[in-house]
């Protein structure tokens, strides 16, 4: 097999794998049981790619700057993308008094709960005070084998099953060091003329 050394993108890749660890958000997105909600999740853990797929079921509205907050009374449904700290705090807060005023839905994505990093806009605080929290919890064992199989066969990189199965014992119980695990097995690949074992493995998160 002929592979390549390059570095992974997935913005593509939409597909949903439905765990413990996601279930919850998953049945709020699918059932909509609350008009707000606040999801937060590590880096890769999955949020936009729900926000993707959910916002096309239910004709949502993705938010992902400053310059998206339009409250429109033809819009019932609204999705944030984006860490609001990233919003101008003001139009947020009269974004957010347009959503409880035209009784709408709006779910917010972000990495960091709003516990986390308060706006400092007092009345803007206590609007996110209202928000139902939920957060995608970091993956188990057996969820980062399924990522990551997932991930090298997008990138078409072929290693022993029984390596896969000792990956999760060298790396972070996170999303992000799940893919660049995967980062890293393709530039171990590439180094060692394609060959690889757990020896080598080791010795190079050892020395991380």
């Amino acid at each position: 097999m002929t592979q390549n050394f390059f570095n992974f993108h997935m913005e593509n890749d939409q597909e949903i794998i439905e765990s413990f660890e996601n279930k919850k958000v998953i049945s709020l997105l699918k059932n909509f049981n609350y008009k707000l909600s606040y999801i937060t999740g590590s880096s890769k853990s999955g949020k936009s790619t729900l926000v993707n797929n959910f916002a096309k079921i239910h004709n949502a509205k993705i938010i992902l700057n400053s310059s998206d907050l339009k409250f429109s009374t033809d819009v019932k449904i609204y999705f944030i993308d984006q860490n609001i700290s990233h919003f101008d705090s003001e139009l947020f807060f009269h974004f957010i008094q347009n959503i409880l005023t035209h009784d709408c839905f709006l779910y917010i994505f972000s990495e960091f709960d709003h516990n986390q990093q308060p706006t400092g806009l007092a009345d803007l605080d206590s609007r996110l005070a209202l928000f139902n929290k939920f957060n995608l919890e970091e993956p188990n064992a057996d969820l980062m084998i399924i990522l990551l199989r997932k991930y090298l066969e997008i990138y078409s990189i072929s290693i022993s099953e029984s390596i896969i199965l000792e990956l999760p014992k060298f790396i972070d119980r996170t999303y992000l060091a799940v893919y660049n695990c995967a980062n890293d097995i393709n530039r171990l690949l590439y180094q060692n003329n394609h060959n690889i074992n757990l020896r080598l493995i080791k010795e190079f998160y050892n020395a991380i």
